[in-house]
């Protein structure tokens, strides 16, 4: 007899509803034994759990509301908490053999919306409570003392920043930057805290609004902290380990696995950055005052510019819902969906493309990166000299399309993408 899917979609349903409307209500860990209130703020374990109860009080409760709706008291189909536990466990894995197939999509899509607000409702759990902690500290009567209670990894420490701690990192922070509160905080210059618990901000002036890249970096450091860091050394340690000419030799070399994570946490920031910057074009018109022709006689000038790439996804191994991928170009309208569904798969294959030459460099130690890198510009270089040789027209479309060999394309993607 399949699972009743009623539960499962009713605790979709009140699992994502109660996880959106979820906020970090400030607790910390008990007070020490000297009745001094420790601030220090909970670990993301325990924020972990404390959303793992969330839905799994849902999950009861749409248990228990089936069990009331049943047509006959007397019905022996009672459904117990580990029975739908484990129907859940099933689908994360991909089998769907105790569910009716003519569910599964609706299935999926629910539980990719609750596994979606459960990462946003973690994100900004942790991120209220880094800035709660810093409130705390400083109106402390000791800010030095209150700080110090806080045990944070840095240099003195010895060794470095530890690949899981790496990966936490990039995943926090790749999920910050999509809660709606902090891209407004980005795109206007709004206070952080005032966007998060949705109090009134006036907007600071052009000349004291601080640049996007300096407010993407102040969260950083904020999460710097979440995975147990001092800000200062994990960003050292971030550049150290990914960028050519912080890295010494005798490292251990970078994973495959953790260069495409790095790769990914770069390309989603490029993105947050421009999106930042030019959903506020309106706001900060300045940026593009000096586009006119207007000093030469002209009547032309830029007043707004529309950035319309969207992040799209890709089906990863473990059956979650897609990681980033390549950006997705405005919708054209007129094109049928047959191809729509070409052009996406083209995208798709760009990105996944672009994630695994920039895996594949940042695994390379840094003079074979460096000799790959100079090998790829004079690819390019070499290209286009050849091309401005040809007259414009088909038989430079022609080059371009037959006169680069495979090798040639995989070293100007190289250029392309680092």
């Amino acid at each position: 007899m399949p699972f009743p899917t009623q539960i499962l979609f009713d605790f979709f349903k009140e699992a994502t509803l109660h996880l959106e409307e979820n906020h970090y209500e400030g607790e910390h860990e008990p007070a020490t034994a000297d009745n001094e209130r420790d601030l220090t703020p909970p670990t993301l374990e325990t924020q972990r759990q404390r959303l793992l109860r969330i839905q799994v009080d849902a999950l009861q409760s749409a248990i228990e509301r089936y069990d009331r709706a049943k047509s006959s008291p007397e019905q022996d189909d009672n459904v117990s908490l580990e029975d739908a536990q484990l129907v859940l466990r099933e689908i994360g894995s991909q089998n769907f053999s105790k569910v009716n197939a003519e569910d599964k999509e609706e299935i999926v899509e629910s539980m990719a919306a609750m596994n979606d607000a459960a990462r946003l409702a973690f994100a900004r759990s942790v991120l209220v409570a880094e800035i709660m902690w810093e409130d705390n500290a400083q109106t402390a009567k000791s800010d030095d003392e209150t700080m110090s209670k806080r045990a944070l990894i840095d240099s003195s420490c010895g060794g470095g920043m530890c690949r899981s701690a790496i990966v936490e990192f990039c995943a926090l922070c790749n999920a910050v930057v999509s809660l709606p509160e902090v891209q407004e905080h980005l795109k206007s210059g709004s206070d952080l805290k005032s966007c998060l618990f949705g109090c009134s901000n006036q907007t600071p002036d052009d000349g004291k609004r601080q640049a996007v890249p300096a407010l993407l970096e102040q969260l950083h450091r904020k999460l710097f902290r979440a995975v147990g860091y001092d800000s200062d050394f994990g960003s050292s340690e971030m550049k150290r380990k990914f960028f050519p000419q912080q890295n010494t030799k005798g490292d251990d070399p970078i994973d495959s696995e953790l260069a495409e994570t790095f790769a990914e946490f770069l390309s989603i920031m490029r993105v947050t950055v421009t999106k930042a910057m030019l959903a506020g074009s309106g706001e900060a018109s300045d940026q593009f005052k000096n586009l006119s022709d207007v000093k030469e006689g002209g009547v032309t000038r830029v007043v707004s510019v529309d950035y319309s790439e969207k992040i799209i996804g890709t089906q990863n191994g473990e059956g979650e819902r897609g990681v980033p991928g390549a950006p997705l170009p405005a919708k054209m309208e007129g094109h049928g969906l047959e191809q729509k569904m070409k052009q996406l798969s083209f995208m798709q294959k760009a990105a996944a493309l672009q994630k695994k030459l920039q895996g594949e460099l940042l695994s390379m130690d840094s003079d074979e990166r460096d000799a790959m890198l100079v090998e790829a510009r004079n690819a390019h270089e070499s290209m286009l000299e050849k091309a401005q040789k040809i007259p414009p027209g088909p038989q430079r479309m022609a080059f371009f399309l037959q006169g680069v060999d495979p090798e040639q394309q995989r070293l100007l993607a190289i250029h392309k993408v680092w």
